[in-house]
């Protein structure tokens, strides 16, 4: 087997490491965004089959949909947090989901 060269794992290191800084730098933004209230309109746990190891996998992700108000415009979204996640514990996403009741008023950015 050959040796791995020192120089890729310092460039996975740096590329993970700067990925880290944005994620952090866009989740400080949101401290000044302006906030409204939004209602929820979808609250479940979506399932979905991976291939991608060469074997099925069931893998589970929130689902949310949920309406919002801006200046008079309305408007909607599905997105939950600013990284989409999936596992392939169904736990993991009812767990995430279950704070956003159909109908419950919630903070959107």
């Amino acid at each position: 087997m050959e040796e791995i060269k020192p120089w890729i794992l310092v460039s996975i290191g740096l590329t993970l490491a700067g990925y880290m800084i944005y994620l952090y730098l866009k989740d400080r933004r949101i401290d000044h965004w302006p906030k409204v209230q939004g209602k929820v309109l979808c609250s479940e746990v979506a399932e979905e089959v991976d291939w991608s190891n060469g074997r099925r996998t069931e893998m589970y992700s929130p689902y949310l949909k949920y309406e919002y108000e801006v200046v008079g415009a309305m408007y909607k979204a599905e997105n939950i947090g600013l990284v989409e996640s999936s596992c392939s514990i169904q736990n993991f996403a009812e767990n995430k989901i279950r704070k956003y009741r159909r109908g419950k008023s919630v903070p959107v950015f």
